[in-house]
């Protein structure tokens, strides 16, 4: 019997779907990214699920996940694509090829702006059969000799301390993302729901979500690691010289600081007594994947893997690692 392509339209139907997902994804062999996997899927946001079925068999299925992104003052319903699989018995007969066509062409007839998915290596030619072209830069902000120049700063850096995640803060962390993430082409317009998830997803992903604090006032909060600042958002009104100071406290290597974050981020403005060093990849046949909807008119022209730094006029495509669907 030729499989059916259709959106799942009851609990039993998205119950099974998963259920596939599962059985494909998870091997068992890494808990902690098995755990990040099942997390991904409890969306605050519910996702349409496009689905093969034969007969009452689910063998397929593409997630699609719904959200919001900005550039500046213009936003774009967007939808990321997420478990596009098949099932082993049924490979080999271009049923991946049929669920990927009538997804996009659901995601067409929805008027998202784009579409985005993360492609696996092994799968970056797959998706530009469907015009996805690879548009993540990867971008990073490194302050070298880190530890030389902030010993060489005048003011005096007293108060600054870090807690833990609280989730009685959730409304102070959203507001210092949306002030931070304005300018960064590919950060989702998280709701304040989404902030307990978020550390949950940090911690599994061996990330630490630490509060900032300065003399007993929440100033900002910063996601890392020993080595690495994956997401940090502040009150813009706090002064330059403590921002920089705050780097040294989230990061236990202070020989040089690395920022994974967009060129266009904020904070950016407010490093200008440091050297920075800008860096990104060029990746057009996969990684983070893009494909606008046909019948899009509001498509805007952005970097891929240049050394621009933050007055380029053209924006960085970049998906936040804690948002991957």
């Amino acid at each position: 019997m030729a499989a059916e392509i259709q959106l799942a339209e009851t609990i039993k139907d998205a119950d099974e779907a998963y259920a596939l997902a599962k059985s494909i994804f998870l091997d068992g062999s890494n808990s902690a990214a098995e755990e990040l996997k099942i997390l991904s899927w409890d969306q605050a946001i519910p996702p349409f699920l496009m689905i093969a079925k034969d007969g009452q068999r689910i063998v397929g299925l593409a997630r699609v996940c719904p959200t919001f992104m900005q550039w500046k003052s213009r936003s774009f319903r967007v939808a990321g694509l997420s478990s596009i699989c098949v099932d082993p018995n049924y490979r080999g007969k271009g049923l991946g090829r049929k669920i990927m066509d009538a997804t996009v062409q659901f995601c067409d007839r929805e008027e998202f702006d784009f579409t985005y998915l993360i492609a696996r290596k092994k799968a970056d030619y797959f998706y530009q059969k469907f015009d996805y072209i690879g548009a993540s830069s990867y971008p990073k902000i490194t302050i070298s000799e880190y530890s030389s120049q902030k010993s060489a700063l005048t003011k005096p850096i007293k108060g600054i301390e870090l807690r833990p995640f609280n989730p009685k803060h959730a409304n102070q962390y959203h507001g210092f993302y949306s002030c931070n993430y304005t300018y960064c082409f590919g950060a989702t317009l998280r709701p304040v729901s989404v902030w307990e998830n978020i550390a949950k997803r940090a911690l599994l992903m061996g990330l630490t979500f630490h509060e900032i604090w300065h003399h007993s006032v929440l100033v900002g909060y910063g996601i890392a690691d020993d080595h690495e600042i994956v997401e940090y958002a502040v009150n813009l009104d706090w002064p330059d010289h403590l921002v920089a100071a705050s780097f040294g406290f989230l990061i236990k290597d202070q020989q040089s600081i690395e920022l994974s974050i967009p060129h266009h981020h904020r904070v950016v403005q407010k490093l200008t007594d440091h050297d920075l060093i800008f860096t990104s990849r060029r990746c057009l046949y996969g990684g983070h994947m893009i494909r606008w909807n046909k019948y899009s008119t509001t498509k805007i022209e952005y970097n891929i893997g240049t050394t621009n730094p933050a007055t380029s006029p053209l924006p960085f495509f970049a998906i936040n690692r804690l948002d991957e669907v």
